[in-house]
């Protein structure tokens, strides 16, 4: 476990780390920060697991820090000389709140609590990917969409078309969902290929029983079932048609 310490004072930096380094060999203090600014260009480089972050800074809070934070799963135990902070530090979800001078015993509690929390969490997440393969592997005819809120099981009936955007897949749905993938649009046209879906463009794949007309003229246009007109470029036409006319 990698652990950040944020402290104003450096004696107190040095004291919290001689008792991780005394107390819990396995746990690697990979960096210190004396205030919001310095602890946050610390958190970008390194990814800690768990923070001992005081509350009043040099140039901030421990709270302002928090706020300013892009991850939101890192464990925080404040370490301060103030209790009345300690309803707000609970409501940041902070897992402990230890007073100075910080003593071995809550130090080692501290760490346990961060522990198994972490520990936890993989052990749900391992057990959510294990049902979501057995989705993929069991049922040809759903697949697992997953993005940065949330994972997506959906119909593959359901999606109308995939339009590319750079690295990331833009997915339209029949009940008028779009959903944002960070995957590429040619990853899902491997995956997709043999389940009626066809490339007609750089930017778009379309599932072939949402097509309702492909005019040939006016610059080779195809129509969908939801109204919207997509292009047909020219080195995808062949292909196009030799498609369609399978249906």
């Amino acid at each position: 476990m990698k652990v950040l310490i944020v402290d104003d004072e450096r004696k107190i930096r040095k004291a919290i780390r001689s008792l991780i380094e005394y107390s819990s060999p396995d746990v690697k203090v990979i960096a210190e920060a004396n205030g919001v600014k310095n602890a946050l260009e610390v958190l970008n480089k390194y990814h800690p697991d768990l923070i001992f972050l005081d509350v009043r800074l040099g140039d901030g809070s421990g709270f302002d820090l928090l706020k300013n934070m892009q991850s939101k799963s890192i464990k925080i135990v404040f370490v301060t000389a103030y209790d009345q902070y300690a309803i707000k530090a609970f409501k940041f979800n902070a897992i402990d709140y230890l007073l100075k001078p910080v003593s071995e015993q809550d130090l080692v509690r501290s760490i346990k609590r961060a522990k198994e929390q972490i520990l936890f969490k993989e052990e749900i997440l391992r057990s959510h990917q294990g049902l979501l393969d057995s989705i993929s592997k069991t049922s040809s005819d759903r697949m697992v969409i997953r993005t940065a809120e949330a994972i997506h099981v959906i119909q593959k009936a359901d999606i109308i078309r995939c339009e590319a955007d750079i690295n990331y897949t833009l997915f339209y749905l029949i009940d008028g969902r779009k959903i944002v993938v960070s995957k590429t649009l040619k990853e899902f046209e491997n995956e997709l290929k043999n389940d009626g879906f066809i490339r007609i463009h750089r930017s778009h794949l379309v599932n072939i029983n949402m097509i309702k007309s492909y005019r040939r003229s006016n610059q080779h246009k195809m129509l969908l079932t939801n109204g919207i007109e997509l292009p047909v470029s020219v080195r995808r036409r062949e292909q196009v048609l030799r498609r369609l006319s399978w249906i």
